[in-house]
C-alpha cells in the first residue's frame, strides 16, 4: 500500500469529486435497501473515507479498514463516526458473524486472483447469516501492475474480472448474487452470504 501513501491527498480529492460522489449514492443506496435491518457495515478497502462517511451519517455502524495509513488520515477526518483499522483484507481479524453488510467498493480488485477465493471466504466467515456483499471490480480480462499517468506513474496492482468469472468466484465461495450492474467499465454485484 506505500502506493496509496504516496498518492493518498490526489487519490481522495479526485474520488470526492461531486460528479463521483454522485455516481455512488445510488449504489450506496441501494446497499442500505438491501442490508434492511441490519446496522453494522464492514468498509473493507475504505480509502479516503467517502462510503465510511456516508454510511456512518446515514445510522449505521461502520468499521472500515483499509492498509494505507495515509488514506485512513484522511478518513477518520471525512468520517469521525466511523471506528478505522490498519488491516488487510486478505487476513480480516473479526470474530465470525459480526457485520450485517460488507462493502468492497474497488477494492477487491487490487487482490490477486490466487488470493480471491480464500479473500472471498474471509469475507463471508465475517457476515452474519444472509450479510450483504457488494463488490465493484473493474470490467476486463488483465491482471497485474499498472501505472497510473493520472497519479505521477504510481504502479497499482489490478484484478479485472468478467461477469462469467465473477459469479462462480462468488457462488465457489458461500455466496448468491442478489443483483448486478454492468456499464463496461465497471461490475457491481450485490451478494447475500448463503449460510
Amino acid at each position: 500500500m506505500k502506493a496509496y501513501n504516496e498518492i493518498a491527498g490526489a487519490y481522495a480529492e479526485e474520488n470526492n469529486s461531486e460528479k463521483i460522489v454522485n455516481n455512488m449514492i445510488p449504489l450506496l443506496d441501494r446497499f442500505i435497501t438491501y442490508a434492511g435491518k441490519g446496522r453494522y457495515i464492514l468498509d473493507v478497502g475504505c480509502g479516503h473515507g467517502r462510503d465510511a462517511k456516508y454510511f456512518s451519517e446515514k445510522g449505521f455502524n461502520v468499521t472500515a479498514i483499509d492498509l494505507s495509513k495515509g488514506l485512513l488520515a484522511i478518513a477518520k477526518k471525512a468520517a469521525p463516526k466511523a471506528d478505522f483499522k490498519v488491516m488487510d483484507m486478505t487476513e480480516l481479524d473479526f470474530p465470525d458473524s459480526s457485520f450485517d453488510g460488507l462493502w468492497a467498493c474497488a477494492s477487491f480488485l487490487h487482490v490477486p486472483k490466487e488470493f480471491a477465493n480464500d479473500t472471498l471466504k474471509g469475507f463471508y466467515n465475517v457476515l452474519m447469516p444472509e450479510g450483504l456483499l457488494f463488490l465493484c471490480v473493474k470490467d476486463g480480462d488483465s491482471e497485474g501492475f499498472v501505472n497510473s499517468k493520472a497519479y505521477g506513474g504510481c504502479e497499482r496492482y489490478f484484478s479485472d474480472y468478467r461477469l462469467g468469472e465473477l459469479e462462480p468466484l462468488l457462488d465457489a465461495s458461500g455466496f448468491e448474487m442478489v443483483e448486478t450492474i454492468a456499464d463496461g467499465k465497471f461490475i457491481n454485484t450485490y451478494s447475500r452470504a448463503k449460510k
